[in-house]
């Protein structure tokens, strides 16, 4: 008897044993699966998971649970955020015409006309007023004052950024398609893309234009300023790119050496090596404490003026990541631009934009100078800087997929729109201005070029037909890392292939963006050795306006009709 409880006890260890083993086996094969969608082999991983838990799945005793209910999902589909919006708006309508009839009236001018539940372009939700706060005007029975009336934002508010689960899944399995495609060819990724974009291997391809980041600052750095997040590098665009990313990573580094015992008044080698690990972002560059903007630009100037060859102004200039979105107080339509300080749109214009062109004239572009929605502050840094500056949208145009849409929608409604902007003169075409500049997205922003992101359900195919779009409106490319970004190089690949004028992979203080580079320099060698390297002769930055449109015969014969009628009455009196 107490042998048979051995054997049975022994029996049930074992069991147990090869239950655990599978388990295990099992977990480190969806943990394989896991890993492969992270380097964006999502494929082969999950399949090489699926196939073992299958096969483990019969060596497995399942442990008896009871019958449950399933847990509720927190996923949002799109058709449940809608139906919200529309309750908000409707209820948010609800209560300004329950207060336009209580206040006689006055308020009922702020929405639309058409009554069709839908805000004016130019209209935005009305703020907060002291009625709403329970203010005094509220206390007294608010009979029909001024403060009573809801009061309409000249801003209309940001578009929502709405971003699905699983979007940046779509991103990794686009690079790991194209990455497959091109070995599957024996091809260099930036072969393949470029067969891509124009059908066949480019004979001669051309090098973009680093943007290098040689020191961060914004809202996320210590210190005051808000106004400058990244103070950008460019080199002429005929300069060698392995000279270039010298002569600018010995700045960075003098700047981190000058910097670290400026701010931190410490001369010991080891305190400043802590110091500077501190001080360094995730955009790969020195993030030091500084109160005003022009400490920035000062700190760069004065060290590139100690560097042999490298003169600011002449062969490299500067271009200001300003993202003006991270300090825009959308309550009170102002940008906090240093700490406590805000400033309205064309005030930020007027007394900082063009004091800083007018001091630094190295400075020759802004990236997302104002808020996408500020339109009339934009239009007038664009009418008066715009010739000499680039004006470059990324947080202002949207994401990728984002801009692809507004892009076609754009086309589609110019094509429909064709035949009312010919017949009627006072009407200004679609993407038009009324002195000719050409606008990228129906918000009528006026822009240089587009800076875009290679992440979340952006596409190389997204990319590809981006590209095409903005050369057809004779913009600027300029592709982007972003933060957070792996030591995957094909964003490198990705501008060399549709021939994206720049691209901005930050500084060179960390791995994940010193392999960007590494790659930059190994693709334009192997393009110099196989002779497909076009020499770029450019020696400075075309930077203007676009021209206005050339007239019609019909609009020329108008204008001529008109003209003759004029002198016949002129001659009559």
């Amino acid at each position: 008897m107490g042998k048979d409880a051995s054997l049975k006890n022994r029996a049930l260890n074992q069991a147990g044993n090869s239950s655990n083993a599978g388990v295990n086996l099992a977990a480190a094969a969806v943990a394989l699966g896991a890993a492969g969608v992270g380097a964006g082999l999502n494929f082969g991983g999950s399949l090489i998971a699926n196939s073992l838990a299958t096969n483990l799945k019969a060596s497995v005793t399942p442990t008896p649970k009871k019958e449950h209910q399933p847990a509720p999902s927190n996923r949002v589909t799109l058709k449940e955020i809608q139906d919200q919006e529309t309750a908000a708006e409707s209820a948010r309508r609800q209560a300004a015409l329950e207060a336009s009839s209580s206040h006689g009236g006055d308020s009922g001018s702020q929405l639309d006309a058409t009554g069709a539940g839908e805000a004016s372009p130019g209209a935005a939700t009305p703020s907060k007023n002291k009625d709403a706060k329970g203010g005094k005007d509220a206390k007294k029975g608010g009979g029909g004052g001024k403060d009573a009336v809801p009061k309409t934002p000249d801003i209309a508010e940001a578009p929502k950024d709405l971003v699905f689960s699983g979007a940046q899944a779509v991103c990794a399995a686009s690079s790991a398609n194209c990455v497959a495609a091109a070995r599957v060819r024996s091809l260099e990724p930036y072969q393949y893309i470029s067969e891509l974009s124009s059908g066949e291997i480019g004979e001669q391809l051309k090098m973009p234009v680093p943007m290098v980041t040689v020191v961060s600052g914004g809202r996320s750095a210590a210190g005051k300023q808000n106004l400058i997040r990244e103070v950008l590098l460019v080199p002429k665009p005929s300069h060698s790119l392995a000279t270039t990313i010298q002569k600018m990573k010995e700045l960075t580094y003098k700047l981190i050496n000058d910097l670290s015992k400026k701010l931190g008044g410490l001369q010991q080698v080891q305190k400043i090596s802590q110091l500077t690990a501190k001080m360094i972002s995730d955009h790969g560059s020195p993030n030091p404490m500084m109160d005003k903007p022009e400490q920035l630009l000062d700190a760069v100037v004065e060290c590139a003026a100690l560097i042999p060859e490298l003169n600011l102004g002449e062969d490299y200039f500067i271009i200001l990541h300003c993202a003006a979105h991270e300090y825009y107080d959308a309550n009170k339509e102002k940008y906090e631009w240093v700490s406590s300080g805000f400033k309205g749109g064309d005030e930020l214009v007027e007394t900082v934009y063009l004091d800083i062109l007018s001091r630094y004239p190295q400075v020759i572009g802004l990236i997302d100078p104002l808020v996408q929605q500020d339109r009339e502050a934009w239009l007038k840094l664009y009418d008066q800087v715009g010739d000499k500056c680039f004006i470059l949208g990324e947080r202002s145009l949207g994401r990728a997929d984002q801009l692809k849409a507004l892009l076609m929608q754009q086309e589609i409604q110019s094509t429909n729109n064709t035949n009312i902007n010919n017949n009627n003169s006072n009407t200004t075409p679609i993407g038009k201005s009324a002195n000719g500049t050409t606008y990228v997205v129906d918000t009528s922003l006026p822009v240089h070029g587009a800076v875009l992101q290679f992440n979340h359900s952006t596409t190389v195919t997204d990319i590809v037909q981006i590209s095409h779009m903005l050369k057809e409106q004779k913009l600027n490319l300029v592709l982007s890392a972003s933060p957070g970004d792996t030591t995957d190089t094909l964003l490198v690949d990705l501008a060399v292939g549709v021939g994206a004028e720049f691209v901005k992979l930050g500084g060179f203080c960390r791995g994940e963006r010193a392999c960007k580079y590494n790659r930059l320099i190994e693709v334009e060698k192997q393009l110099h050795n196989t002779g497909a390297l076009q020499q770029n002769t450019q020696t400075t930055f075309t930077i203007a306006k676009h021209s206005q449109p050339e007239e019609t015969s019909e609009e020329q014969a108008g204008v001529e009709q008109s003209e003759g009628s004029e002198s016949q009455q002129t001659k009559a009196e």
